[in-house]
């Protein structure tokens, strides 16, 4: 449960409408041919940040709102698809967008007041981007991880380097569990972003 020892949350940009639909279908896809999780589309603007008590939600949900109105909704540009070791970088596709790494610095000082000063952007690493995750999956080896995300690419990469689409929101997600708390992940609250 939210706020309890151990959760954690994430703030999500999503599309809306068709962007949505269509990308969702692709997850869904590379999913059943996975046989692993499906989630919502997303790009993560700030992940994996923990949470003990349901004064910091309310804390966060204020700062969440706050946030989404001082961004404009962000024009995303899908680039290369890669895939990395941990399983939530299985298969990604790298995010164009110029206005993304100022996002992500007010999203830390925002979200993350007592981390001090953000001496800039910071996505994940190991791609250390911005991106659009594909499918998350575990992997025995990385052979077998190039394979399948080179196989992904081939089928659907088409279809997607170079697809173009708004994130008009921002949202706040309950992200706890790793791989198997896929299932379990929720959304909290959804924060239209400023003018859309």
């Amino acid at each position: 449960m939210l706020g309890e020892p151990g959760s954690v949350v994430s703030w999500w940009l999503m599309p809306s409408g068709e962007d949505l639909q269509q990308l969702q279908e692709l997850i869904d896809r590379i999913a059943a041919r996975l046989e692993s999780p499906s989630f919502a589309p997303h790009v993560t603007l700030l992940g994996g940040v923990p949470v003990e008590g349901d004064e910091q939600v309310k804390e966060l949900l204020l700062a969440s709102h706050r946030l989404a109105g001082e961004l404009p909704p962000l024009e995303l540009v899908c680039r290369d698809v890669l895939g990395f070791e941990p399983w939530n970088q299985f298969c990604l596709a790298t995010i164009d967008c110029r206005e993304l790494a100022e996002a992500n610095v007010r999203a830390q000082r925002r979200l993350r007041p007592g981390a001090g000063e953000p001496s800039g952007a910071a996505f994940a690493p190991p791609v250390g981007l911005p991106h659009l995750s594909l499918a998350y999956a575990e992997c025995p080896s990385a052979e077998e991880r190039a394979a399948v995300v080179a196989a992904i690419k081939a089928e659907e990469g088409g279809r997607l380097e170079g697809l173009r689409f708004r994130a008009t929101s921002l949202s706040m997600w309950h992200t706890s569990g790793g791989f198997q708390g896929i299932p379990t992940w929720r959304k909290i609250a959804d924060f239209p972003l400023a003018g859309s």
